[in-house]
């Protein structure tokens, strides 16, 4: 039932996409209690999933890119 600090920053990341099981997020919990390192990692963690989802972020198409290319190639 013990997980490694390893272990807890990768439950940790699935959690922030939903991804891990009742049984992982419980061990993640257990951790937790007793690792201050581990604590401070997924708040960080939840924080910076937090921001990009509130980020709004915009991508360029591929058409976008091919220009973009061209560009820096032809100069």
């Amino acid at each position: 039932m013990k997980i490694t600090c390893q272990e807890a920053a990768i439950i940790s990341n699935k959690k922030e996409y939903k991804e891990a099981s009742f049984k992982e997020k419980l061990m993640l919990r257990f951790h937790l209690i007793g690792c201050v390192l581990c604590t401070g990692f997924v708040k960080k963690n939840s924080q910076l999933t937090r921001l990009f989802r509130q980020a709004r972020l915009q991508y360029l198409t591929d058409e976008e890119k091919d220009k973009m290319r061209k560009n820096l190639f032809s100069h």
